[in-house]
């Protein structure tokens, strides 16, 4: 065979050993591939039949899996409006009436304000903001000492509430929860507030379980909340006794406070320090 003449800049020679071998391995690199063979018709089917009945198996076991995937979703769903994001709150909007979410105003021991709206924690009684209970030979401020656990206990985090009814103030009754925790009867079973069996029994064994260990409330004497009121309602001839939680806003309440005359007969003031229900946007 001939050898290939390699040209250059001083004219053409014939190519040496090892410029034929780099060529055949360039060639041999670079040629032409070869095609890969397709599979058989037969094979081809039974790729496509086991295709088609995994697709039917999904389909056929959709029950089973999207039964535990909502739960995630629905759980996903909540973290996101409960952090507050401004963007598609439209997501939202839950279907079920009466379910409120977002970050909560404590009133008083057993009302809340989330949104704008008050609601009214169902099944339960905490003292008045300023009614007085003894403990442990002393008198102390119990209304004042149960909105600031419930303050304390739910900080700034959000809290879900979910409705019940609605009471003669408007208020949204609710069982409302921090997380999985029962903001309701966690307030029962720390003795800052009582089980209010003239609507519900619900939290009567909390209540007997905080007596037990004389929790809150039970390391004293004290009125129960709902008899405080009467109280203070038949001994108050001029105008019905009013708590916080009758006012929507601190400058209402400070209004009312100032018309009420000197000595404070409402109690609203709990640190006198001259404003009244100071919890109220």
């Amino acid at each position: 065979m001939a050898k290939r003449q390699r040209s250059g800049p001083w004219g053409s020679r014939p190519e040496s050993k090892s410029e034929v071998l780099g060529r055949r391995l360039r060639m041999i690199s670079c040629g032409t591939r070869r095609k890969r063979r397709k599979p058989a018709t037969a094979t081809r089917l039974a790729l496509g039949g086991i295709a088609f009945l995994m697709a039917g198996g999904g389909y056929a076991t959709y029950p089973l899996w999207a039964e535990r995937i909502e739960p995630v979703s629905r759980a996903a769903t909540a973290v996101y409006c409960d952090s507050g994001a401004v963007f598609g709150r439209e997501a939202c909007a839950d279907p079920q009436p009466g379910l409120l979410r977002g970050r909560a105003t404590v009133i008083d021991g057993d009302t809340l304000a989330i949104a704008g709206k008050r609601v009214r924690l169902h099944g339960i009684d905490a003292p008045e903001t300023g009614q007085i209970c003894g403990h442990l030979g002393r008198q102390r401020r119990c209304g004042q000492l149960a909105a600031n656990a419930l303050d304390g206990l739910i900080g700034r985090r959000p809290v879900s509430c979910a409705g019940r009814d609605h009471d003669r103030y408007g208020r949204l009754v609710a069982v409302c929860y921090l997380g999985g925790t029962d903001l309701n009867a966690w307030m029962v079973r720390h003795g800052h507030a009582l089980a209010y069996t003239r609507y519900s029994r619900d939290y009567v064994s909390k209540e007997q379980a905080a007596a037990q260990e004389r929790r809150g409330l039970w390391q004293g004497d004290f009125v129960p909340p709902w008899e405080w009121r009467q109280q203070r309602r038949s001994g108050s001839t001029s105008r019905a006794d009013k708590d916080c939680s009758d006012f929507a806003s601190q400058a209402e309440a400070q209004a009312f406070f100032n018309s009420a005359g000197t000595g404070d007969p409402h109690r609203l003031d709990g640190d006198e320090n001259g404003r009244p229900c100071e919890r109220l946007p």
